[in-house]
């Protein structure tokens, strides 16, 4: 590595650049004395690099005299532009970070050339999607802002777009509008696709003509601009929405098995617990169950079992699965799509609560009394079998005594029944409650197999939905009691 004078007769010594460069791409051993190794400073020279590190120190371009925590940002640091946001701004993440969840990063300062103590800083006009910039970070509320202080030139990256061929030129309109400026499509680099076809192309890292045009490659053909399903694909990209798992996540789903055994489970494999779900829904989460309860002192009052599928279970901290969960946060529903959280296998299969099949499950016992007001709750760990996966359709009908389903029929008065009469007394403390009450119309939309809406329908509100929700809202109530409680008591949650 080489190093630079500073002046004859002088202390020769590695530029802030070169320091910050080399800070940045040895995180783990970029002290004082790996610098000077890395540098060839000299014996003589080094109180001169000591001082040169403090300095930086205190301009906050090095940390001094510590190792960063975990999660925490260094002051100056490597990030790659990554999106334009709703409000126009550029947003970062670092170039290398290897911890969840992955900082997000604002750029800030001005559109016009500035000065700083190093040197001309970069104009956030020339900045686009891509480009790797040296900047200077600082926390704000619960985010972080950087100031650029040096751009690196552009990393690779992807866009999605419209491609477009002109005078035989072919070129990338991206589909984000708020994108700051077009693409040229590297010669014999099409993946051939034609004029006015949706394409993920491949940012060409420092592949840039003299007037500025950012080189791409085109990588996948997503359909023609007309095609409908091209806009949940554009939505996935524009979102960043992870739609593939890496190979060790797959590794740990292909381990994972159903549990068989109860174990020190408790058993509710013969509590027949029942799924109501929309008629569409591809997996079932959450199952419920109740009885009138015997107990002298809570006449008329009801047992609720409310269950849901275990998938700490399956997803332990720490592992590839555990990180892959939070990269994503939760599961995205598109009209013709899903983008789900965890693996299928998981996610539609071992987590999911389909009939006839025994799968581990959280469940909350709760106890109210006739007005509706909980008297007890305990949480179990346990092996349950769900009797049926019905529709708030289905479970309406069977209710108001119209249903011609026979498994509806056969459970009406042992399963159903009961869940009315438990949200009955539910309904009763709401009401008391005086909740604000949002029966905001949601709408059904219908698609064909190509796409294409065939009806928008206003869906119709149900008790079924409202039972549901009541059940829901009661074991959300109890988990935040018995979190609170074991706050209090300095237990971990």
């Amino acid at each position: 590595m080489s190093n630079s004078g500073n002046r004859t007769g002088g202390p020769v010594l590695p530029s802030k650049q070169e320091i910050l460069e080399f800070v940045n791409d040895n995180p783990d051993r970029a002290g004082k004395r790996e610098i000077a190794r890395a540098f060839g400073v000299r014996s003589p020279d080094k109180p001169a690099l000591r001082d040169l590190l403090r300095e930086m120190a205190s301009d906050g371009l090095i940390e001094g005299g510590r190792r960063r925590e975990p999660g925490s940002i260094p002051p100056v640091m490597v990030v790659v532009i990554d999106r334009v946001d709703a409000d126009g701004d550029l947003i970062a993440r670092p170039a290398e970070w290897d911890e969840v969840p992955v900082p997000i990063i604002r750029m800030i300062g001005s559109h016009r050339p500035g000065r700083t103590k190093r040197g001309k800083a970069p104009s956030l006009s020339t900045l686009g999607i891509g480009d790797r910039v040296l900047a200077r970070i600082r926390r704000r509320g619960k985010g972080f802002e950087a100031s650029p202080i040096h751009k690196l030139g552009a990393a690779s990256g992807t866009v999605i777009g419209l491609l477009t061929v002109v005078g035989g030129e072919a070129r990338l309109l991206p589909a984000d509008r708020k994108a700051r400026r077009d693409y040229l499509v590297a010669s014999g680099h099409t993946g051939g696709a034609e004029h006015g076809e949706l394409v993920v192309a491949s940012i060409l890292p420092d592949a840039r003509r003299h007037y500025g045009m950012q080189q791409v490659e085109v990588i996948r053909r997503i359909g023609h601009m007309d095609d409908p399903r091209s806009v949940s694909l554009i939505a996935i990209h524009n979102q960043g929405i992870p739609t593939e798992f890496n190979d060790a996540v797959l590794a740990e789903t292909k381990k994972a098995h159903p549990v068989n055994d109860p174990g020190e489970r408790e058993d509710l494999r013969d509590v027949p617990l029942i799924t109501i779900d929309p008629a569409d829904a591809r997996d079932h989460d959450d199952a419920i169950w109740a009885e009138a309860d015997t107990s002298p002192d809570n006449a008329g009052g009801w047992h609720i079992i409310v269950a849901i599928a275990d998938v700490a279970h399956y997803v332990r901290p720490g592992t590839a699965l555990d990180k892959a969960a939070q990269e994503r946060g939760n599961s995205v529903y598109f009209p013709d799509r899903v983008i789900p959280m965890l693996p299928e296998r998981l996610s539609t299969t071992l987590c999911s609560l389909t009939p006839g099949d025994v799968r581990a499950c959280l469940a909350v016992h709760m106890w109210i009394d006739k007005n509706g007001e909980a008297k007890r709750h305990t949480f179990v760990r346990g092996l349950m079998r769900s009797a049926a996966n019905f529709s708030y359709e289905q479970v309406q009908v069977a209710i108001d005594g119209a249903s011609t389903d026979d498994l509806a029929i056969k459970l009406r008065d042992t399963v159903l029944a009961p869940l009315y009469g438990a949200y009955a007394a539910l309904k009763t403390v709401r009401e008391q409650r005086e909740p604000l009450d949002l029966e905001l119309p949601e709408r059904d939309i219908r698609m064909d197999k190509q796409g294409h809406i065939t009806s928008v329908a206003v869906r119709e509100r149900l008790d079924a939905h409202r039972l549901v929700e009541e059940m829901m809202i009661a074991a959300n109530v109890a988990a935040a009691v018995r979190g609170k409680a074991r706050k209090c008591s300095g237990e971990k949650t």
